[in-house]
This record gives C-alpha cells, structure tokens and sequence, in this order.
C-alpha cells in the first residue's frame, strides 16, 4: 500500500553541519496514533464463573455502545460512547479518551475513532473481561483556527490554556461526561462510585497520565501506555529548571484554580509502560511542535534526557518513587508503539487488583502443544489467605500439581501441565482454598496451533508446518520468518491463510529470491500466525521456531554481509564517508547530485532495527551539490553486526520502492557482552572488523590506559564473540583491578587510531551489593546490604534494580544508593510487579548500576539467590560493610540533599518522608513490619480448617461481589 512519506528530521536532532536545510512542518501528528490493534486474545472472550449469590441486572437492562450526545447544560460539549456490559457490577467505570491519531478537522473521524474503541478496541476488551462501564469522550482534534500548535487529545499545555469556547477545561468536561453517566446507568438500577479508571495509549496515555496530576481525587487506577518515556513528574523542580505542566506541577494551581494535591495522586495506582523497540523520532512526540512547544520540548529533553527507555523512563521511574508514588513502571522487550497480549493481560491485572475486582485468567492465546500456562488471578482476601490454582481439560486434571496464589494482591503464576495441549481442548482454571469449594474458574478453548514438523537444513528451499484454527477461532495468516538482516518487515513470507476449522500439514516452497533463503547453518527461523492487520511478532497467536543445523564447528566466528540489494544511479550518490560503529550517535556520509540531475535528493538511513518503515530522515541535497556531511542520530540506532542502509530519494518520493540509489554496510566496532567488574578473571566480548579493511587487525587489552595484551587476531568482516581468561593473556592472577579503566580496542594497521574501543571502569571495592535474606515464599520483601564508594561520580544517580524471570530485562527500581552509603536495608516490592509475590525457587538477581543502565550493561556489582522452598528455611546473611539496622535507602534524595546537584527536585509538595529505622519501599507498597509477612507453612493437618475460615470470611464480606 503506497502511504505518503513522513518526514523524521525533527527540531532537536538536527543534522551537525550549520545551514543545512532539513523537512519544514514537524508535524507528525501521527506520531501520537494509538496501535489499537486487533490484538488475537481468546482469554478475553471466555467469561469468569464465581461462586456464590450474584446482585446482578438482567443483560436486557444493560446498554450496548451507545453515542452519547453533547450536553452543555450538563457541562461538556463533546458526545461521548456509552458501553455498559451485561452483568456490569458496581464497580469504578473506565475512561478511555478517544485517540484519532492526526489532527484533522472532520469531526466524523473523532466518531469513527472512538466507535471503534467502543466496539473492538483494547478498551472494550478491558471492560468485558473487568465487567465494568465504559466511558469514551470525544473529543475533536482540529487543526485550523489556531489549533495546529494544540494536541487537544493528548490534554497539552496549550489546550488547557484555552479559557473560552467549547473547548474549555476539556478535564472538566470529561468529569462531567463520567458524572452524566452514572447517572444514565443509576436508572438501569447499578448504583457506580464516583471515582472512576482511566486508561490510554500514545495520546490518549500522555492524557491520562496528564489527567492524574489534575484531579487525583477522581482516580482509583491509571494505566498510561507509549508516554515517551515521559511521565508527568509531580514536582516543581528538576535539573534547575522550573517545570510547569505537561513536564510538572509548577503552575497546575494558575492552570486549573486547586493546587496539586500530593496525597491524593498517591492513592492512585499508575502503571506508565513502553516498549523496547520503541524509537525516536518515529515514536517519540518532542520533535513536534504540535505536541510540544520549541521550549517545552528543549526542556524536556534537558530534563527527562534523549533515550526514551534508559534516559527518560528511569528518570520518569526515579522521580516517582522519590516522592513515593505508588506507580509501576515498565519497558516491554521486543515490543514496539503497540498493544501487545502480554500488555492487555497486565493492564487487566493492574485495575483488576487495585479496584478488588476478583477474576482468573489466561494471559496469553492458549495454543496446541504448550506445556505450561500462565495464569493471572486475584481474590479478595488477606495475604495471610492461601488459595490454590488447579488446571482441568474436561474432568481431568491435567495441571502437575496446585499452584499457591495469595489472597488481597494480584497474582502470576506459572502452572506445569502433565502433557501438551491439542487443538480443540476446553481448558478450565479452578481456584479454591486449600481444602474448599471452589471460587472461581474460567474456562478457554485451545484455538491455534502451528508447528515445525522436520529440523530445517542449510540450503533448504522447503519447510514443513503443521498449523490450525479451532471453529471458535478466527481467521489467520502464516507467516515464515528467516533469519538475516534488516527488520522483519523486509524478512516475513506469507505462507497461507488459516481459516476457521482448518488444521493441517503442509510443505512449502521457498524462492531462493527471498531474504533470508537460502537458509545457513545456524539460523533462527520462525513461523507465526497472526490475524488479519500489523505484523508484528508481538500479536502473534501462535509461534515456534527452529534452528537451522549443519557442520557446526563449534566456532562463533562467522561472516557478516549486507543482506540488502544495492542500487546505482549515473547522476546520484550516496555513500558511507567512513565504516559506522555500534552505539555512535553520528554518521559521516557522501553525497553527490549532478546539476543535470535537476530536482533536489531526498537522503534517509535505514538502520536494521530503529528508524521504522520510513527511516531516519538526513538532508536534502540541491541538484549540482556534493560533499561529506556528519549527521546526528539517537543513541543506540547502530548495533553490532546489524545492516545499516543510506537511501536516496527523488524529493517527491512517496513509497520505498521510489529510491534511485541504496548502499549499505555492517556496523563494525567492539563491545563487552556483561561488563567486566573489579576481581573479574575473564572478559567476554564480541567484534567485527569492518570488511572494507585489508589484512587482519587485533583486540587489545588495555588496563589503566596501558596497553597489557593483544588478546586475538580479527578478520575483516568477521563476526566474533569470545571469552578471554585473564591469568591466560595477561598477568592478572589476581583479576581485574578495583576503579581503573578496561578497555578493549579493535585496531588495524592502516588505521591510526582504534577503529573502536569498549571502555569500563571497574568499581571501587566498597561498591557492593549482595542479598543479605532473600525473599521468603509468597512475600514481597527481601534484605540487601550495598556500598557506594564516597567517590563515585555517576552520569546519574546510581540504583539498585531487581531482574527475574517474569519480568522485563529493563529490571525494577528497588534502591537508589547515595555515594559513600554503606548500609542494609528490607526493601517491599510492590505487587503489581509480575515477579512478586516471590515463589519457591525463582531466581532473583541485583545489579547496582548507573541510574542510565536499566539493562545493567555495565553492572558496578551484581548478586543474585533462589527463593527458598519454606520461609523458615530463609538463610540470613551477614556482613561486614552492613549495619546491624535498617536504615533508610535516601529513596528522597530530593529532601535530605544526598542527591546529585545536576538532579536536584524540589519536592515542597511532600510531606511524607522515609524515616531512619523504617523498611525501604519500592514504589509505594506497604511499609508493615518483616514480622508481618506470612512465610510458606500450610500443613495438611490444618488445611481443612484453613479452607473452611477463608469460605466463612467470603460468607461474611461477600454480597454483590458474590457471581454465579
């Protein structure tokens, strides 16, 4: 499909040469388009059963999406859809404001946009899977009149500077919009809360976590998703910069006539997320004067910082929790600016626990072959309630044993089962308590499947697949994804269609013409089926993958090439001035348009991963014009090994086939794999040489800016990765020294200086940290001592960041350590969090790092333990750098002046403070006593009693919460 070119040269990454002149109009409205995609959620549509009587209306009472006409009498003058799902309880509504993508002055495509978030969008999905009310305003997004500088749907700064006309105080409105509603659905006889959920992505997320800071008060939960990394601080000041709103709280009194209410935005449970693979500028809002202001935007960066995911969100994540909000952050892997399953499945878990809705559910598709499930559930209760998860296919129990989830707090569990799934299987979830009746259940059918049924050989131009669709199940591409280079996009194969009822295996032919086949030993190929709509790995329904076998030499050497078809043109050139290195933030690149040529040229670099469909937009270059130009692009656009492709364009291109002329390269250079720590007796590393080079080049080892050893020889053109033992090369017997420089330097003889160098400085040998007690079963809490040396000058505040299996490689803030902090502390975890409560055997691992180093790169020190079996089994360890207290965590660095002088925030508006001698708490969980946490200790002597107490305690407390 031909789409028109959009420009990504932005105000603020401009190219380095001086008078060069990039695109005009940085609009990109676009940018802020909601991917509401049809994610392929089978667990959505089975509904939960519960136990016990029902205070419910009869499904004839309850309204379908309805339109909702503007009211000025009754305060807002915008229409709004109306959903309300049968056997709604009397639960907070949820609001999602509609999401039209571009500004646009045709007010039907605001309608459109929102019908469809009311009939088929994740909004919808939320409110049949949560049983609650749905409220979607609508409001216009113009563009004429004065508009093109506000982004109304996004609540920016400049629309709630609008004092006159109907869009005036749009928050108001919203709020009378919800109000109006209660009210319509009062007379149906459901009597709903007056505070109510929100939920939002891309720029309807930027308004409801906007929305927050205005009226707390209103809010029980907030799931704010793709917000750039940048959510709302609630502070005044940061980094010596005055914030006022959509960056803070400075000026939200003079904005709205009520003061920011700290204590009340406490209360509600924000979740803020965006994906790993998101990318500036396709996915980022501040290159765009409709969304930003040129000095809010130049602000912002000053203060959130340019990576969306290490600089912005860790920032976002740290000014949260120095105040003590009580707000989930997180960076999905291998997600880009969408919806994924996994997405959906914690946006309902987040308003499902802290709105005590209790259910049970499937977070992903359940497909054939599986043999583990996992599973979201919360019931009311205490933590002190233990209940049981069993899995049933029909009668049978097919679940290896119960699995434990505690009561009052939201629960992940990974459950064993004792064979595959097949296609076709009804699978039913059961809770219960230890010995009862049970809860809750819910029921799926096991829709998908796809297969690879034979291993896949070098130079094989066929595979063999077994795939299907249950009758429930709807309809679904194939998709056969080779290994390679450049994005999947370039790289997918549509095999067939998948319709409903159909199931079989088949051979497939493959051209030698396509990316990616022939296959080589050792690639990775993937098959995916997805529905109808983005390809994207993250809505498929079913996966499995395969390795490609062969010779293996047990060598990881292996050649890179461009694996991109390159194009030559009489009159145009474009060319790489110098081979690019992984992480460089600018390229050199070679231009030449002939005068005869006669219109300008278009340049855009197309990076392997980053960039979009589109690419990273450079110059323009006028017809008769030539040179060498250095471009600015953002940081982590060049990874290792990846292809990075220049094209040009004729200047009124409009599709990628339109380009005249495309080189490429590999990105060449040198990088650690796990950053090498003091006492460290190997290094792993992983190069490539460019191949443009002649003769073999070496790595060196350098220590303290001293060359030690020349560790391996390198081949042009050479993917390597290796471990080098260090008492083997050099003389380090003793391992790496404690805060010195190690350097690894790829070098070449024709070249002066390295052709790259990986760099790192070891810590001090007071910066530790180490699991003094680790958590013990089905708790939130663990014990950690740490040290910072007095002497430590991070790029910025240093943090302690928990990583398990369940959650993340981005890893959750726990601790933010203060240069010279020599200490233990009991650090809660919030239980939104997927790893918590901790279960026996899970592996748990610490880094301290820079405050910049979320995926702990360059880790100053690491620790790690397993859960134990049984809490009275929890070993304590002691040492000699800790205190015998729990002392505070300096979490408020802000107020005790430990921070970092460029960091400095004023947070005036707290008056709520960790104290000495009180347990550190990640992200606004509870501070109770250790003593107060329930350890593992259900014996089969107590068990039926245990049952029969939590059934009398639901007895008592149930009622309209109660379902059949």
């Amino acid at each position: 499909m031909t789409k028109s070119p959009k420009d990504t040269t932005d105000g603020h990454r401009r190219p380095i040469k001086k008078g060069c002149h990039g695109d005009t109009g940085f609009s990109r409205r676009a940018a802020l388009q909601s991917l509401s995609v049809a994610v392929g959620m089978g667990l959505l549509s089975d509904a939960s059963a519960r136990t016990g009587s029902a205070n419910q209306q009869s499904q004839e009472s309850r309204r379908g999406p309805t339109l909702i006409e503007k009211d000025p009498d009754a305060g807002f003058n915008f229409p709004y859809y109306l959903y309300v799902p049968p056997e709604a309880r009397e639960k907070p509504l949820l609001v999602e404001p509609v999401n039209s993508g571009a500004g646009s002055d045709e007010f039907q495509e605001d309608l459109d946009a929102a019908e469809s978030t009311v009939t088929d969008g994740v909004a919808r999905r939320l409110c049949d899977e949560l049983r609650v009310a749905l409220v979607v305003p609508v409001f216009a997004n113009p563009v004429s009149d004065g508009f093109y500088e506000k982004f109304v749907q996004s609540l920016d700064t400049e629309t709630m500077h609008i004092d006159s006309g109907r869009f005036e105080r749009i928050d108001r409105q919203l709020i009378a919009m919800v109000d109006d509603a209660r009210e319509r659905i009062a007379e149906d006889g459901l009597e709903l809360p007056s505070d109510f959920m929100m939920n939002g992505f891309s720029a309807s997320g930027n308004f409801v976590d906007n929305f927050a800071v205005m009226h707390p008060e209103r809010l029980t939960s907030v799931t704010a998703g793709a917000v750039n990394g940048m959510a709302t601080l609630p502070v005044r000041e940061a980094k010596d910069h005055t914030l006022n709103y959509q960056i803070g709280i400075a000026d939200l009194e003079e904005l709205t006539g009520s003061p920011f209410d700290l204590n009340a935005w406490r209360d509600v449970a924000l979740f803020c997320y965006m994906g790993e693979t998101e990318t500036s500028p396709n996915d980022d809002t501040l290159p765009y004067r409709d969304v930003w202001s040129e000095e809010q935007a130049e602000k912002a960066q000053e203060v959130y910082g340019e990576d969306m995911q290490e600089d912005r969100m860790t920032f976002s994540e740290a000014v949260h929790d120095r105040v003590d909000a009580d707000t989930r952050f997180e960076v999905y892997d291998d997600t880009d600016h969408s919806y994924s399953p996994k997405i959906v499945s914690d946006l309902i878990a987040h308003h499902r626990s802290r709105n005590e809705i209790e259910g049970v559910s499937f977070r992903e598709e359940l497909i054939a072959g599986v043999e583990r499930l996992t599973v979201d559930c919360y019931v009311e209760g205490t933590a002190e309630d233990r209940l049981r998860v069993r899995v049933y296919r029909g009668s049978e129990e097919i679940s290896v044993e119960p699995t434990t989830v505690v009561a009052g707090v939201s629960n992940r569990v990974r459950i064993e089962l004792k064979g595959p799934l097949s296609l076709g299987d009804e699978v039913t979830l059961r809770v219960s308590p230890p010995e009862g009746d049970v809860v809750l259940s819910r029921s799926a059918t096991v829709r998908y499947a796809t297969k690879f049924e034979r291993t896949v050989g070098p130079d094989d131009d066929t595979v063999k697949i077994t795939y299907g669709a249950s009758e429930s199940a709807d309809r679904a591409d194939l998709y056969l994804v080779p290994d390679g280079e450049g994005p999947h996009w370039e790289r997918n194969l549509q095999l067939t269609s998948v319709r409903p009822g159909e199931s079989r295996t088949e051979t497939f032919e493959l051209s030698s013409s396509e990316t990616g086949i022939p296959f080589a030993s050792g690639d990775e190929v993937e098959v995916w089926l997805i529905p109808p709509g983005n390809i994207t790995p993250s809505r498929a329904v079913a996966t499995d993958s395969v390795t490609v076998g062969g010779d293996a030499t047990g060598e990881e050497t292996e050649m890179s090439s461009c694996d991109v078809e390159t194009m030559q043109h009489d009159e145009v050139d474009i060319s790489f001035a110098g081979p690019p290195t992984v992480d460089e933030t600018s390229i050199q690149v070679e231009t030449s348009v002939a005068e005869s040529f006669g219109k300008a040229v278009r340049t855009r670099l197309f990076p392997e991963n980053g960039g979009g469909q589109w690419g990273i937009g450079l110059d323009f270059v006028d017809p008769g014009s030539s040179g060498t130009d250095a471009y600015e692009i953002p940081s982590g656009t060049l990874q290792l090994g990846e292809t990075a492709t220049l094209r040009a364009f004729p200047e009124d291109w409009g599709h990628i086939d339109d380009a005249i002329v495309v080189k490429c390269t590999v990105v060449a250079g040198i990088q650690y794999v796990e950053a090498p720590i003091a006492g460290a007796s190997d290094l792993t590393a992983e190069f490539l040489l460019p191949g443009t080079l002649t003769g073999e080049g070496q790595v060196e080892l350098r220590i303290g800016g001293e060359r030690t050893a020349t560790l391996t020889s390198v081949e042009p053109g050479a993917y390597d990765r290796r471990t080098f033992v260090l008492d083997e090369v050099a003389d380090l017997n003793d391992g790496l020294p404690s805060d010195t420089d190690v350097e690894l330097a790829l070098v070449h003889e024709s070249v002066d200086d390295p052709v790259d160098v990986a760099t790192v400085t070891t810590a001090g040998e007071e910066t530790v940290v180490e699991i003094a007690k680790p958590p013990a079963p089905y708790t939130n809490s663990l014990t950690i001592d740490y040290g910072l040396e007095e002497g430590y000058s991070p790029e910025r505040s240093p943090a302690i960041r928990l990583y398990t299996e369940a959650g993340s490689s981005w890893g959750t803030l726990l601790v933010e350590p203060s240069p010279g902090a020599d200490q233990r502390t009991s650090v809660r975890v919030n239980y939104d969090e997927p790893s918590v409560p901790f279960r026996p055997g899970d592996e748990i691992e610490l880094a301290l790092v820079d405050g910049t180093d979320p995926y702990a790169r360059q880790a100053l020190s690491t620790a790690s333990a397993t859960v134990p079996e049984n809490g009275s089994e929890v070993p304590t360890t002691e040492t000699t750098s800790s205190t015998e207290t729990s002392t505070s965590t300096s979490t408020l660095t802000s107020t005790t002046g430990e921070t970092n002088e460029s960091e400095r925030i004023d947070t005036s508006e707290t008056t709520t403070t960790h104290q000495s001698g009180t347990e550190s708490t990640a992200r606004g969980t509870s501070t109770a006593s250790e003593a107060d946490q329930p350890g593992f200790g259900f014996g089969t002597a107590i068990g039926a009693l245990t049952g029969a107490v939590y059934l009398l305690k639901r007895q008592l407390v149930g009622g309209e919460e109660s379902e059949e």
